[in-house]
């Protein structure tokens, strides 16, 4: 399921109602704005849909999608983190408990 939420991203919740694809002011956009690569928009929406209705439900799946597409890649979220967190403290008192020198 996270594998298809992470594929999927935005896609899975910004989804057009299936009206909307017979309504022609909203169809050109739509047509132009759910292309796919290789992928015609309609058949790039129904897949979505799809992937969504397997994945999603009404009871906080939007939410948690949603927090993961605003906050970004968890990955590169925790790598930043590491990165710029000042260890120096903690490096110290390690270093002091085991007595023992860090080079840096």
């Amino acid at each position: 399921m996270e594998l298809v939420e992470h594929i999927g991203t935005s896609s899975l919740i910004f989804l057009p109602n299936a009206e909307d694809w017979d309504t022609p002011e909203i169809r050109k956009h739509l047509d132009v704005y759910m292309r796919g690569k290789k992928i015609p928009p309609k058949d790039r929406y129904k897949l979505c849909k799809l992937a969504w209705e397997l994945t999603g439900d009404a009871y906080g799946s939007r939410q948690q999608l949603y927090e993961r597409l605003h906050s970004g890649d968890p990955n590169m979220m925790v790598a930043n983190a590491y990165k710029n967190f000042d260890l120096s403290d903690g490096v110290e008192l390690v270093s002091k408990f085991l007595d023992i020198e860090v080079g840096g």
